[in-house]
């Protein structure tokens, strides 16, 4: 293996110095499938600006080895795979890309730069850019193609969905949570405190008589939300992880409450609150109907990902593919 990463390396550092005065890279094929081939310039595009990202940030010459290997081996497989899709994507007419879609990106491209000049620096041939372009439209075209074939083959069961609910149930726990409306007053003044208490111990006997907490809320409440009926909305208590939204004294009034329950008056640093908890669902886990389509969904992925996987496998073993390293 040792050897083999000294090869990249090689390459890679290559990059570097690899444009001579006449603008030229020096160039090499690296791999081939069947008759077509994978050129040393075309890797380098396609990673030419992550070595010079890891150039900087690489701490030592081992990393920088390992990591720039590991760029090239994946621009690689990329760059093979790219031409087997291309490939079979020929054969279907569909698939075909229109020498205006090439014109419109290739233009896009230009737009990128302040002139021409810098334009061809950059990528070289332009008859070569536009075909390397084509090439990744096609095999674009043809792995979602072949991708929403296969997807539209899997069916997964009802016991596909329960079982996999079963094993991953830690996935869909749920925490404690409330759905919390306020009202609200100001205090700028300590002086004016009891006071706001009183109004707000008024307006509290006048909803428990029955008024609707939402009404008084878009009469009297002075927070944000207080025209849609006072909502805070969704909360969830404060944990190691997560510090929550409100203070203390009102998530301590607000989860004591259970649905539908009305706080005393609640004094915050900025004022006095009167809460009402709409909903208040506890922890547990979700049920399986309520993730019965994300579960499904992933499934089917997954299934026609390995169906998709095993297709480029064996598209890959019906050519002759050769890697030179």
């Amino acid at each position: 293996m040792r050897h083999r990463s000294k090869f990249w390396l090689g390459l890679a550092v290559l990059a570097a110095c690899s444009r001579p005065a006449s603008g030229k890279l020096i160039d090499a094929v690296v791999a081939t499938v069947d008759k077509d081939v994978v050129l040393y310039s075309s890797i380098m595009v396609q990673i030419g600006k992550e070595l010079e990202m890891l150039k900087t940030t690489a701490t030592s010459q081992e990393q920088y080895q390992s990591e720039s290997d590991a760029l090239v081996h994946q621009a690689l497989e990329e760059s093979i795979n790219t031409l087997l899709l291309a490939r079979e994507a020929r054969k279907i007419p569909q698939l075909e890309v229109s020498e205006k879609d090439l014109d419109l990106y290739l233009e896009e491209v230009r737009k990128l730069f302040d002139t021409p000049e810098e334009f061809v620096r950059e990528v070289g041939s332009v008859s070569e850019f536009r075909d390397r372009r084509r090439d990744a439209l096609l095999a674009q075209r043809m792995g979602g193609s072949r991708m929403a074939g296969f997807e539209s083959e899997v069916v997964i069961s009802e016991d596909e969905i329960n079982a996999y609910y079963q094993e991953h149930l830690g996935e869909f726990a749920t925490s404690e949570r409330i759905f919390l409306r306020q009202i609200f007053l100001r205090v700028r003044d300590e002086a004016d405190r009891p006071q706001a208490r009183e109004k707000l111990d008024q307006l509290r006997q006048e909803i428990l008589a029955g008024t609707d907490f939402a009404d008084l809320a878009k009469q009297h409440s002075q927070a944000p939300g207080a025209e849609e009926g006072g909502v805070i909305g969704w909360q969830r208590p404060r944990t190691e992880d997560y510090k929550g939204d409100l203070n203390e004294s009102l998530e301590e009034a607000a989860f004591a409450l259970p649905a539908g329950g009305i706080s005393e008056v609640v004094d915050s640093p900025s004022g006095v609150h009167l809460l009402k908890v709409d909903q208040h669902e506890q922890s547990g886990y979700a049920g399986v109907n309520e993730v019965r389509l994300e579960i499904e969904e992933m499934l089917r992925q997954q299934a026609a990902q390995k169906k998709y996987d095993t297709w480029l496998a064996d598209l890959r073993k019906r050519s002759r593919v050769r890697i030179f390293i």
